[in-house]
């Protein structure tokens, strides 16, 4: 019994370590850092960590805190006339 709950904790485990190096790669690849990329593909524990530690954490702390307004499309989706038909010519 042990060595099954051993076995799912490792996988699990095993599954956020590919899921946290996906999300840092994923994000290095969006903000054009190919070397951060190689560094977090081929140290697989560390290279996530440090990018983590000294490039995603310093974003979240600039970002500060992000209020939920509403959006200009959505006051203009609620204005616009109610039944209007939508005309397409050939």
């Amino acid at each position: 019994m042990f060595g099954v709950l051993l076995t799912v904790f490792v996988y699990a485990l095993y599954m956020l370590v590919i899921a946290f190096t996906l999300w840092m790669a994923v994000d290095a690849g969006k903000q054009d850092r190919f070397w951060w990329i190689i560094l977090i593909v081929g140290v697989p524990i560390v290279g996530p960590l440090v990018y983590y530690f000294t490039e995603k954490k310093h974003e979240y702390k600039r970002a500060g805190h992000m209020h939920v307004e509403r959006s200009e499309t959505e006051e203009q989706h609620e204005n616009a006339p109610k039944g209007a038909e939508i005309n397409i010519e050939k």
